[in-house]
């Protein structure tokens, strides 16, 4: 039913692993662990935001369909140049 080996659920029951300890490192080094598990992201209002991303959402959301596909784009164009090292601002 799980796709492990018969030695891994083993190792689960008698304490040699925890996949909760990994889950807790990984979430701890910043990553969405409902995703990994599940693949579904976690709803935004569950996550933390600094005051300046709530004032971008929040503002983002009072704009029209339209503009916020605009905004979209741009900010992922950002993103990307920034991920290239395209960005100077740095």
């Amino acid at each position: 039913m799980s796709n492990i080996q018969a030695n891994a659920q083993g190792h689960y029951e008698n304490g040699q692993r925890s996949p909760a300890d990994y889950l807790s490192l990984i979430h701890a080094a910043g990553f969405d662990v409902q995703y990994i598990i599940t693949g579904m992201r976690r709803p935004l209002a569950n996550t933390k935001l600094s005051d300046h991303e709530y004032v971008v959402i929040k503002n983002f959301r009072l704009n029209d369909p339209d503009d916020r596909d605009a905004i979209e784009r741009i900010v992922t164009s950002l993103a990307v140049s920034v991920r290239n090292g395209a960005d100077d601002r740095a």
